[in-house]
């Protein structure tokens, strides 16, 4: 049916708007002489965490508190690269493009 979400249609309510009414209702019913509230009716929600995702947000917070790459040595190599004394090895240059050729091939 067009135009309909969860098979309801123009003008009709929703069924948790209906029951969250009736909860406000019982509510005020339940309200004793001296003006407090008596919970009745309520229900407890509850969260439970598995200890694999408790060991990934730690794992996580100890990356988030590590540098993201080696400062001391991005410098060493950059004063290399300005003195001229920087050495490319050509043929672990070759070997890690080939790596990683094979590596993005693999994953298509």
């Amino acid at each position: 049916m067009a135009g309909t979400i969860n098979h309801l249609r123009p003008g009709q309510q929703l069924e948790q708007s209906s029951n969250a009414q009736s909860k406000k209702t019982q509510v005020a019913a339940n309200k004793a002489e001296d003006g407090t509230v008596e919970k009745s009716g309520t229900k407890n929600d509850a969260v439970s965490i598995s200890s694999e995702s408790r060991a990934i947000g730690v794992l996580n917070q100890q990356i988030a508190g590590q540098d993201q790459f080696d400062a001391a040595k991005v410098d060493k190599i950059k004063s290399a690269i300005a003195n001229g004394s920087y050495q490319i090895d050509a043929d672990k240059l070759a070997l890690n493009m080939l790596k990683f050729e094979d590596e993005l091939s693999s994953k298509e």
